[in-house]
């Protein structure tokens, strides 16, 4: 997909440059990343019949998955290296 070719980098500073430094986490995040933000392009048509929440849901939902997959590349990472 698109969010897979473009690529996610997880680099807030250097302790969280990881996505970067290790192919197999580079993958897994690209993999998990494509399906969240392809699910939640489907769960954010619902806010198509709340037209006062629906930008404010939409946001909501790229915010939560673009942290969450720093925590999981941070993770992942992490137990690549064991």
């Amino acid at each position: 997909g698109f969010a897979h070719e473009k690529g996610i980098r997880t680099s807030i500073n250097s302790n969280l440059n990881v996505t970067l430094s290790n192919e197999t986490v580079w993958n897994n995040t690209h993999k998990l990343g494509a399906k969240l933000f392809k699910i939640s392009g489907i769960v954010v048509l619902i806010g198509l019949f709340f037209p006062d929440f629906g930008l404010l849901f939409f946001v909501f939902l790229m915010i939560f998955i673009s942290i969450f997959l720093m925590i999981f590349s941070y993770f992942d990472f992490k137990k690549q290296k064991k």
